[in-house]
């Protein structure tokens, strides 16, 4: 079996992990090893980053409860001062440097924490990746993985909210539901796939979303940018086919009546 068939057969087999138990750095990786011959070799050598970094974090936390002991042993596990030559989101690389995107450097922390020990939670925030930590005594503290020592305030959280979804935008309780692992991936990935868009690069794109639909199918939006894409490329039955799972699964009554009435429209064209 070739090294990229053995990395297929991985990621289906991670996709059928219960969401609590799937691993949404590993599968990070993984993506990255299927389009790229360069990041399946390092994948071992990432893995064993990771574990590296969550003993040294295991290390400098020493069981404390306080919260603001792992942010600021997050601090001193991050690079600031690295050189930021790879693609935005790009996972490995910041495995490998210590230091990226915001989205990729959130899932490189809740990697090490979570092997580290630490209780640590994504948030549903939509405008960042943020991460809480829950402490042994009942404190917590969100933090933002691009600068984790800083506690962030109410003030903060308004304030990242409004520069990233608009001005008009308050903050509400579901941003701070904490999110799924397949869920986190996704949101790593959409760095990704923005990044590849950006240039040009539709085909690539399209192959990551129908990647990542193998091990979060659940993740309903993948589908209607899967349906777009295909859209975009001339493929109308593989189009209206994703679309169709989009319409399945949503719960979004308007979206559903929008992706219909683009469905219908689709069937309604002459080949």
């Amino acid at each position: 079996m070739s090294a990229g068939a053995a990395l297929a057969d991985r990621l289906a087999a991670l996709g059928r992990l219960d969401d609590a138990a799937f691993p949404p750095a590993e599968a990070a990786l993984a993506l990255a090893g299927l389009s790229r011959p360069a990041d399946r070799a390092a994948l071992p050598r990432r893995l064993a980053r990771l574990d590296s970094l969550a003993a040294e974090l295991r290390r400098a936390v020493g069981g404390r409860a306080d919260p603001a002991v792992p942010a600021a042993a997050f601090a001193a596990l991050l690079d600031p001062a690295a050189a930021d030559e790879s693609e935005a989101g790009d996972f490995g690389a910041a495995v490998e440097r210590r230091h990226g995107p915001p989205e990729a450097l959130a899932l490189l922390l809740l990697a090490v924490g979570r092997r580290g020990g630490v209780d640590l939670h994504p948030l549903a925030f939509p405008a960042r990746l943020l991460l809480r930590i829950d402490g042994a005594d009942g404190q917590r503290r969100i933090l933002d993985p691009a600068d984790p020592a800083r506690p962030l305030t109410a003030c903060d959280l308004r304030a990242l909210l409004k520069a990233g979804c608009g001005l008009d935008r308050e903050l509400q309780p579901d941003h701070f539901h904490p999110l799924g692992n397949r869920a986190v991936l996704a949101r790593q990935q959409q760095a990704v796939r923005a990044e590849l868009l950006r240039q040009g690069r539709l085909d690539d794109a399209l192959a990551l979303v129908e990647d990542l639909l193998r091990v979060a199918p659940d993740q309903t939006g993948l589908w209607r940018e899967a349906g777009l894409m295909h859209l975009r490329r001339g493929h109308r039955g593989d189009a209206l086919a994703a679309l169709q799972q989009f319409v399945q699964r949503t719960g979004d009554a308007r979206a559903r009546a929008r992706t219909l009435s683009l469905m219908a429209d689709l069937r309604a064209r002459p080949f």
